[in-house]
């Protein structure tokens, strides 16, 4: 219950702020929530900031503007008819669905800012909007269950970041993203009560909690998927990059690599890992430069 009524406040405060409310007076409204809804709410706020910066044309403007009243309206109508019993309604991710509507709706009515920021990679004029959104996702997710998957959905991305930046010729830029792929990774299998060691070498020894064995299996998959993709990702390009870079792309693809194994291995929680014989597999020699 608690958490529907939040929602809704959510909503409510979101949606003021589209109309040009500001997140002090929003706050103001809402004392007793005021402290876990300011960072969303500022979130929501610097969306919109970025978005209305993107200066899309009138036309534009008007449509969007005109979509977004018509969803707000709808909404809120279907709120007034349908109130359907928590028994028979969860929604799965009803904090995100509550945070990212009208923000959403606000971006598609300057022009569609969030959506074409998807892709968008670091240095890039709608990186911002594209972190934004990431954030948000972050803090709303309620469960640890939910936020291991966001980051895990997160190292997947930062993958194909790092792909988008070596084709540029930007190595630097594509290490650091690297060093974000692996700390995604990290809080992924904390969440599930897993620690990683930030050593590479060594390997994590602490199971996850009986609770989670579930939610850790599925994660396992999924990175286990995902791992395949970003080695795809990098593999592909490797041939492509000048030869006095490629050992630096050898090694981001090591890096990566060996991140999301010690994460699988880590959920796989059976029995005691063999950690040299696991880094020697990763320790593969990289191409010379001659």
């Amino acid at each position: 219950m608690r958490d529907s009524h939040f929602d809704n406040i959510v909503n409510d405060c979101l949606e003021r702020i589209a109309a040009g409310e500001s997140v002090a007076d929003c706050l103001a409204r809402y004392p007793e929530q005021a402290e876990e809804l300011a960072p969303i709410l500022q979130m929501g706020q610097a969306t919109m900031d970025v978005s209305r910066a993107t200066r899309p044309s009138a036309a534009v403007r008007a449509r969007g503007m005109a979509r977004m009243q018509a969803a707000i309206k709808e909404r809120r109508h279907r709120r007034r008819r349908w109130q359907m019993p928590q028994v028979f309604w969860r929604p799965i991710s009803t904090p995100i669905a509550a945070a990212f509507a009208v923000v959403f709706l606000t971006v598609v009515a300057a022009g569609g800012t969030t959506a074409a920021s998807a892709d968008s990679i670091p240095g890039e004029p709608l990186y911002p909007v594209k972190s934004i959104r990431e954030s948000v996702e972050e803090r709303i997710a309620r469960s640890d269950e939910h936020k291991a998957q966001v980051h895990a959905k997160l190292a997947r991305e930062r993958g194909r970041e790092m792909r988008e930046l070596i084709v540029r010729g930007r190595i630097y830029e594509a290490e650091v993203v690297a060093v974000r792929l692996n700390r995604h990774l990290s809080e992924s299998a904390n969440r599930m009560g897993v620690v990683v060691s930030t050593h590479y070498i060594e390997m994590p020894r602490v199971r996850g909690e009986k609770n989670h064995e579930a939610s850790a299996a599925a994660l396992r998959q999924k990175l286990t998927h995902d791992e395949a993709y970003v080695k795809g990702q990098l593999t592909a390009v490797v041939e492509q990059v000048p030869e006095p870079q490629k050992r630096r792309v050898w090694r981001l693809m090591q890096q990566s690599g060996l991140g999301y194994r010690v994460v699988i291995v880590a959920l796989d929680g059976s029995g005691e890992p063999t950690v040299m014989g696991y880094y020697r597999y990763y320790n593969v020699r990289v191409p010379s430069q001659n």
